[in-house]
């Protein structure tokens, strides 16, 4: 009786992660003297249980996020909202 085995298919190839140098510390120095951001923290409120996660700094969300700096722009309520 003969018994055959298949070799194990290879691995899959991936390309390489490219990862793009940080922009953190640019982004720091934007929020510092603009006028056109708004100041102050804001809070998340999240999941079922309602975590809060508290002290977020609006101005960081805006340079940091297109979403946020949108969602935080003049005339949208959330500008001046504290949650």
């Amino acid at each position: 009786r003969q018994v055959c085995v298949a070799a194990p298919p290879p691995p899959p190839s991936f390309a390489p992660i490219v990862v793009p140098p940080s922009t953190l510390v640019a982004d720091l120095k934007k929020t510092r003297g603009d006028a056109s951001l708004p100041h102050g923290p804001v809070t998340f409120v999240v999941g079922k249980e309602e975590q809060r996660i508290e002290h977020v700094s609006k101005s960081l969300l805006c340079v940091r996020s297109e979403y946020y700096g949108k969602m935080f722009g003049i005339g949208m309520k959330e500008r001046d909202a504290d949650e």
